[in-house]
């Protein structure tokens, strides 16, 4: 018996119907009915048997499935919830905004050209024009910006304000003020190099390269532009 159980069911079926055969062949007294009575059990039972293996097989291989379908829920349900945290933003808390009050800054004012208003000579003496000459001129504080190439004009406002220079296209402020004892120094090194008279209103002369044109009057300050010719 050991040994048959090791067998298939199939060499049990043909196994018992052999046996039957031979059994049958050598006992003539045997009941033939009871025989294949016991032949159908057998063969049900084996049937049976088979039909239940298969049937805990299905059952098996169902709850392995099904154990398999949790397992990739959980996995795929536990990807989306790392997903899902990763895609939240958390909300900045609410900061008071400060509100910045700036200094107003001091605006310098705008640079103011003197208003010298030039009159015309007679009719008689209007083809007369300045000439360049090498003629040198010594005017104080303002002998530097007189010998460089690069200004073009000096202009004076009055006493103590900035001098302004014209590099250029360019009006700049120098470090220069003059006092109205060296505005009227200014003038006279002019009338004394041009050997023309200082008067009120328009005074305009040229020494060497450069024009002086002046505003003169009693009631304000005195005010000029030396232009350089080139």
């Amino acid at each position: 018996m050991a040994l048959m159980q090791n067998k298939s069911e199939a060499f049990k079926i043909f196994f018992l119907i052999q046996f039957s055969k031979q059994l049958l062949r050598h006992s003539a007294t045997y009941d033939i009915s009871t025989l294949e009575r016991i032949l159908k059990e057998k063969t049900k039972q084996v049937i049976e048997k088979r039909e239940k293996e298969k049937e805990k097989n299905k059952k098996r291989l169902f709850e392995l499935v099904e154990k398999k379908k949790g397992f990739v829920v959980e996995n795929v349900a536990s990807v989306k919830s790392k997903e899902v945290r990763k895609l939240e933003i958390k909300k900045p808390e609410h900061i008071p905004r400060k509100i910045m009050i700036r200094q107003s800054q001091s605006i310098p004012p705008p640079i103011q050209r003197p208003n010298i208003q030039f009159g015309q000579l007679p009719f008689n003496l209007q083809h007369i024009r300045p000439t360049p000459s090498s003629e040198p001129i010594d005017i104080g504080d303002l002998t530097p910006y007189l010998n460089d190439p690069s200004v073009s004009t000096i202009e004076c406002n009055g006493p103590e304000t900035i001098v302004l220079i014209k590099r250029g296209r360019e009006m700049r402020k120098t470090d220069v003020t003059l006092s109205k004892e060296k505005i009227e120094a200014v003038l006279q090194a002019f009338s004394r190099a041009a050997k023309i008279p200082i008067h009120e209103g328009v005074y305009r002369v040229a020494v060497g390269r450069v024009i002086l044109t002046a505003q003169i009057s009693e009631q304000a300050s005195a005010k000029f532009v030396i232009s350089k010719m080139f």
